[in-house]
């Protein structure tokens, strides 16, 4: 079945409205200046998502991925594994909600809330829906709700990830996550995804192919030799500029099928191509028009 595709507004995820060039030098400079986050933060340059206080995002967001898997498998997913939780590990009180016995969720970073009060904002938000939450009321602190979710948490990435039992896991789901997978170890990622896959299982994710200073794809005029720096990659604005066509290549030799559920595209190329370096030169005018996408991921 053919992916729906949607269009991207002129100022999707465009963020601060000032140049680009000077969203990306302001955060490098920043980023690297002893004590300057706490400045930046407030200037607006470095968003954190706000899943931590949005309850009804971390509740519904968990839904949709469980709805892919329930729509392909007939039943509810006894294991989950989320990759990059980000702000808020509360999906680990959704999936035992919906009747997980296990689950993980695996970051590069420990960025998730500590907020108790947060983590019983979600039960509080399931038992509304009628879902039988853990009940955390008494719990003192995230490890306590983690715990009695049945659920670990990770904070060393891909080596958090080699740690997950070989199909052992029925989900395996993200958001706006596989883009900033180093380049590096983006192959190695799919491949650990479809090991810890069980028979029947699937990975649901949300991608987003547009940079992340101001909407576009202005990230495709630089070289790799800079942009894969150290200083680039943790200065709060890396991707790792997989094109589409090149996601699904990817996913392809790692052993999976892809069906893209949908695609978020822009009427035409978002960059001229004289702009680009010419590492992106060859790219097809559909990769240059890609914007963001969700993609279904099956082992053969």
């Amino acid at each position: 079945m053919p992916a729906h595709i949607k269009y991207a507004e002129a100022d999707h995820a465009r963020g601060l409205p000032i140049p680009w060039w000077s969203k990306l030098g302001a955060k490098l400079v920043l980023h690297h200046t002893p004590g300057a986050r706490r400045i930046a933060e407030r200037l607006g340059l470095f968003r954190p998502g706000d899943l931590a206080s949005n309850v009804e995002r971390v509740v519904d967001g968990f839904e949709e991925h469980l709805a892919v898997y329930r729509n392909r498998a007939r039943r509810a997913p006894s294991a989950v594994l989320e990759l990059g939780p980000g702000n808020s590990v509360g999906r680990a009180l959704c999936a035992a909600a919906h009747g997980a016995k296990r689950s993980w969720f695996i970051d590069a970073g420990d960025h998730a809330t500590h907020s108790i009060d947060h983590y019983r904002a979600v039960a509080q938000r399931l038992r509304a829906r009628g879902l039988p939450s853990p009940d955390i009321d008494d719990v003192p602190d995230r490890a306590g709700a983690l715990a009695v979710s049945r659920a670990q948490f990770s904070i060393d990435g891909l080596a958090g990830l080699r740690r997950v039992p070989t199909g052992s896991v029925d989900l395996v789901f993200s958001d706006a996550v596989l883009e900033h997978l180093p380049v590096s170890e983006f192959d190695e990622f799919l491949r650990e995804t479809q090991r810890v896959l069980a028979p029947g299982g699937l990975a649901s994710h949300g991608i987003e192919y547009h940079d992340h200073l101001g909407g576009g794809l202005e990230h495709l005029r630089f070289a790799p030799t800079f942009w894969e720096r150290r200083a680039v990659a943790e200065a709060g604005f890396y991707t790792n500029r997989m094109l589409h066509s090149r996601v699904l290549a990817a996913a392809g030799c790692a052993g999976f099928d892809v069906e893209t559920l949908w695609e978020l595209r822009w009427p035409e190329p978002r960059i001229a191509r004289q702009r680009l370096h010419p590492s992106f030169r060859d790219a097809s005018d559909d990769d240059l028009s890609m914007c963001a996408a969700w993609l279904v991921l099956r082992p053969r």
